[in-house]
């Protein structure tokens, strides 16, 4: 399942942009945006992005959004509306085609550090061999945490950005988590997306 990921930007108020790489076959891009005040009106790259879950404090919202689609290219996510600064992260997905569960986003608020102190929102799954995508943000800007007890972690650090991932083997109940050098607010979000193949569970993810 290859994965392309933009390099996170952090932008002022009004509209911001991210650029990811599609790959060949089907997919899906989730994008993750942090902005202060408002939430964000709407993600479109030439179509529009659905909007899934949401931390929301009512000061800081953090906000997941995703788009399914197939063939390869450069897509430009352009990010409309809610107040600033915006904070944006995302990335291509390859060999997935539906969303399975896409939870409203959670805070994991001073937790302390250790092997999974960070605990991101529940979900529980509807069939095996989910991609499981999370993404999370210190408030602290600038502590980034490192993947969870059987996750793989990526990024392109920008004020304490990570994304994580692994495939589900079985469905049902997983939490995801992340392990944190330094006690300080995290923001999560997480996705699960079912497999464009219903041959067997995926395990060949980043190329």
């Amino acid at each position: 399942m290859p994965i392309s990921y933009g390099t996170p930007v952090e932008g002022g108020f009004g509209t911001t942009s991210i650029t990811v790489t599609a790959p060949a076959g089907a997919w899906a891009i989730v994008a993750i945006v942090q902005t202060d005040t408002t939430a964000p009106t709407g993600l479109n790259d030439g179509s529009a992005y659905t909007a899934a879950g949401q931390y929301n404090n009512g000061s800081t919202f953090w906000t997941s959004w995703y788009l399914l689609g197939s063939g390869s290219g450069s897509h430009t996510i352009v990010i409309t509306g809610g107040g600033g600064p915006h904070m944006s992260a995302a990335v291509a997905i390859g060999g997935v085609n539906a969303v399975d569960i896409a939870p409203a986003g959670v805070i994991s608020n001073f937790a302390g550090t250790g092997t999974d102190a960070v605990i991101g929102p529940n979900m529980v799954t509807t069939v095996a061999g989910d991609a499981i995508l999370c993404a999370a943000l210190s408030n602290a800007l600038g502590t980034t945490p490192s993947a969870g007890t059987g996750y793989t972690g990526f990024t392109r650090t920008l004020n304490g950005y990570l994304w994580e991932y692994q495939t589900q083997a079985s469905s049902g109940s997983i939490t995801p988590t992340f392990t944190s050098g330094a006690s300080d607010a995290y923001f999560i979000n997480a996705i699960s997306l079912k497999a464009a193949s219903t041959s067997g569970i995926i395990t060949a993810w980043l190329v």
